[in-house]
């Protein structure tokens, strides 16, 4: 799974969207499964909270 931003950022009194980022935050092999399986697992996981919380509030 790749986590893919891009933050606004202020120029010149003007808003504009920033670079672009792209992260792996997961990574899996799937052998032997299904496709509906793997979107099943990919699902399961998109929902999951996570796992380490910074600045609750």
């Amino acid at each position: 799974m790749i986590k893919d931003q891009a933050l606004p950022i202020v120029d010149d009194g003007k808003i504009i969207v920033g670079p672009r980022e792209r992260t792996v935050v997961h990574a899996d092999r799937f052998r032997g499964m299904s496709y509906v399986d793997v979107v099943d697992h990919l699902v399961r996981l998109r929902n999951a909270s996570p796992l380490i919380v910074i600045n609750p509030v």
